[in-house]
């Protein structure tokens, strides 16, 4: 609408606009999280959660460093005692494959030597200036805590998933979830400890049937 359109708007037909709006913008805010369907017990959701050893998460990774910023999209494959994370993007540079096990941690790329480190955090800082706790992240993107380390300050929406929590430094805000039954499990997180944040959108989950 332009502004001579504006003009020729009758005082009371503005009013009704504004009224309008505001009855709106008072409708979205009211709008929250829906409510977890009855007879869900989620102490024992989390309790299932943290024995879930097995899934296959899709969906896009953004980092946000004080000089720079980038994304990719990720691939994340666990198994009880590995995982691979595959990378493709400008912060994966083409393609990037983290491959762990017991042994070790080896990171992959298309037409350049493997690179391995005992830890993936120390790999990451090695090749990509950057690390996230993937020890960690491997509950925090479930929506429960690290039972490897401290928990800080932690805070729960009505229906017993987690809101936001801190551990070994970290500041772990769960902006929503999608229903994958049996569970609900995180579809939007941020994570951030100083001047490193990350933010995962997850698309897909796949758990094992």
């Amino acid at each position: 609408m332009n502004c001579s359109t504006r003009s020729r708007l009758s005082r009371p037909w503005r009013s009704a606009a504004i009224c309008s709006l505001l009855a709106l913008l008072s409708a979205c805010s009211a709008l929250g999280p829906k409510p977890p369907p009855s007879g869900i017990d989620y102490s024992q959701q989390q309790r299932q959660l943290a024995a879930l050893d097995q899934w296959q998460l899709q969906g896009k990774l953004g980092i946000r460093l004080p000089d720079d910023a980038a994304s990719a999209y990720i691939d994340w494959r666990q198994q009880p005692r590995s995982y691979e994370i595959q990378l493709s993007g400008p912060l994966g540079q083409g393609a990037t494959r983290i491959s762990a096990t017991p042994d070790g941690v080896t990171l992959a790329r298309a037409g350049e030597a493997e690179i391995s480190a005992p830890s993936a955090e120390e790999l990451m800082y090695r090749t990509l200036g950057w690390w996230l706790p993937m020890s960690d992240m491997h509950y925090w993107v479930r929506g429960i805590p690290s039972p490897t380390a401290p928990t800080g300050v932690m805070e729960r929406n009505e229906n017993g998933t987690l809101h936001s929590l801190t551990q070994s430094g970290w500041l772990i805000s769960y902006l929503s979830y999608q229903a994958i039954p049996p569970f609900l499990l995180p579809a939007r997180l941020a994570i951030s400890r100083a001047e490193i944040k990350a933010t995962l959108i997850i698309k897909n989950w796949q758990l094992p049937q």
